[in-house]
């Protein structure tokens, strides 16, 4: 019997714009005629014969087919940098006569983005997806941002909702707040980030913060522009003034009275002054008559994932070593369990959740213990609540290799990194795209030529750990036509083709399965006007994508690329 091979661990895939109808077929044919009509977009040079190492997606090419605001992830993987320009930037340029004339503008803002797959075990490939000039901060919706405040004399603080502790934070700290989600009138935090501009966020628990301790910067605003302030002392309720709508206002988004929330003061729209209630009063302005005016606008996926959205400069939204170079992963339990930490004898130390910051030694061999069937990897330390814990004493600390993963901010395949963006030449302006670039530094021969080794080892024992997910039409390869139920031979195909299975329709004549690749052949556009005979290829034509079919590698020397297309 023939070995058997481990099933392959793949990213899942998405198209880089997401179709306006989920039942559109023929999607990598559509994106091909749109592409190969783009004079600029030509990978791996364009018509003026320049270098260019992508693809430009453009707004005008594919409006109508995609929604093409959105740029999303091709794969799985993790967002390793990011730059957001705060405006585009402008080259200068001259005519032919050496006049100023204006010059191109365009967008410097990226995602990079990593990805994995591993086929047979052991043997890995990393690539990278990069998309360029995205769009700038003004593009994209106001985040729901406030600032810290003390209430009364009593510091603001964040509690835990697992364990119940409460974390002092500082009054004047820029905090991001999930309105939506609200426990027993607390809010919950995304993260904080103090006049140092250091972030502190929650890692594998739920931050939730009183009202009464952050505050927004808000403006008067109603239909009626009458909006009536409300003195509370003892039952007393009286009107203090009325206010017409943009007069700023500090609110504490707690309600005092029915339907009104605290007013901590005005700002007088004629001196200037502000105004606040007496010692002993509490002021109210109904709840909604006042909008909040967000302090920064933020890149959804980074807010989300507890970043604050840096301007015009290349971040790297989680660091992957600590300033003594020790490699950082996360916790990550496989079956939704807690993560033990144990001494080198085995004993529990700290059972921790996921999606805590964890400082690994991987070289590190674990002494045999009780769990010498699994491989541990020694703990140098972790961190909870914004506090460092590790072994002391000459302690050591280990954990299951398959309890952390690598950190950073994680991305599934078809999830929405941002915006296009601008990219003109000299005295044009508003043409929004993005460039795809998808490239790798590891040896794809050898990774190809030990995933074909197992692919044949797989096939041949009929395990069919991996499915074909592919249709590569190599040029030579035998097309068919159909005849009174029979599959009648025409002439070999005169070019490679490589269709995604999912999007091919198939039918069985005889014993044997066919299958149609009319549509990339033809084109959608003749086939839809024209009368043509259907062609089709047999299953001999069938493979897996993980094989890397086709792939021609060119490298760039000068920065030691190797690029696959």
């Amino acid at each position: 019997m023939a070995d058997k091979v481990d099933k392959p661990i793949l990213p899942k895939v998405a198209y880089p714009l997401k179709m306006k109808s989920s039942s559109s077929k023929y999607q990598l044919q559509h994106y091909i005629e749109r592409l190969v009509n783009d004079p600029d977009s030509r990978f791996l040079f364009n018509d003026s014969g320049l270098w260019h190492q992508g693809i430009h997606i453009c707004e005008n090419k594919f409006k109508g087919l995609c929604e093409t605001k959105e740029i999303r992830a091709i794969a799985d993987g993790r967002l390793l940098a990011y730059k957001v320009d705060s405006e585009y930037k402008q080259d200068k340029a001259t005519d032919k006569n050496g006049n100023e004339i204006e010059g191109a503008i365009y967008s410097t803002g990226f995602f990079l983005l990593e990805h994995e797959m591993e086929f047979p075990k052991g043997n890995k490939l990393t690539f990278y997806s990069l998309y360029r000039h995205t769009a700038k901060i003004g593009d994209y919706a106001d985040a729901r941002i406030f600032t810290t405040r003390k209430n009364g004399n009593t510091s603001p603080q964040i509690t835990v909702l697992e364990s119940g502790k409460n974390i002092a934070i500082d009054e004047g700290m820029v905090i991001a707040i999930n309105s939506a989600e609200e426990k027993d009138g607390k809010y919950n935090v995304l993260f904080c980030r103090d006049k140092g501009n250091n972030t502190l966020k929650p890692r594998g628990e739920s931050w939730y913060i009183l009202p009464e301790f952050f505050m927004g910067n808000y403006q008067t605003k109603s239909k009626d522009n009458n909006i009536i302030i409300k003195q509370h002392e003892g039952k007393a309720t009286t009107t203090v003034t009325t206010l017409t709508n943009g007069i700023a206002v500090e609110v504490i988004p707690q309600e005092v009275d029915k339907g009104r929330h605290q007013l901590l003061s005005y700002t007088d729209k004629t001196t200037g002054e502000k105004k606040m209630p007496p010692a002993g009063a509490v002021w109210s302005i109904f709840k909604k008559s006042y909008v909040n005016i967000p302090l920064v606008k933020t890149i959804p996926l980074l807010t989300k994932n507890h970043c604050f959205t840096e301007l015009d400069k290349e971040v790297i939204p989680e660091k992957t070593h600590d300033d003594n170079k020790n490699t950082l992963f996360v916790t990550k339990s496989a079956d939704k369990k807690l993560i033990s930490i144990k001494d080198e004898t085995g004993k529990l130390v700290k059972q921790l959740p996921d999606g805590l910051m964890i400082a690994i030694k991987q070289d590190w061999k674990s002494v045999a213990y009780a769990d010498k069937n699994k491989h541990r990897n020694k703990v140098l330390y972790y961190i909870q609540h914004g506090e460092k814990k590790e072994p002391t004493n000459g302690a050591i600390w280990t954990i299951f290799e398959n309890s952390y993963i690598k950190g950073g901010v994680t991305v599934k395949a078809g999830e929405v990194l941002g915006f296009m963006g601008e990219y003109n030449h000299a005295q044009e302006s508003g043409n929004k795209l993005f460039q795809l670039e998808v490239f790798t530094y590891d040896d794809i021969e050898s990774f190809r030529k030990n995933a074909q080794k197992a692919y044949d080892i797989d096939k041949k024992s009929g395990s069919r750990q991996i499915k074909d997910n592919l249709l590569v039409v190599s040029t030579g390869s035998q097309l068919y036509t159909e005849s009174n139920n029979a599959m009648i031979s025409l002439k070999k195909a005169p070019q490679t083709i490589i269709i995604p299975l999912s999007e091919v329709n198939s039918k069985m004549v005889g014993n044997k399965k066919y299958f149609d690749i009319s549509p990339y052949v033809y084109g959608t556009l003749i086939l839809e006007s024209l009368e043509k005979p259907p062609l089709y290829v047999d299953d001999s034509n069938l493979t897996h994508g993980v094989l890397l079919p086709n792939c021609k590698i060119f490298k760039q020397s000068s920065i030691d690329r190797i690029r696959g297309c």
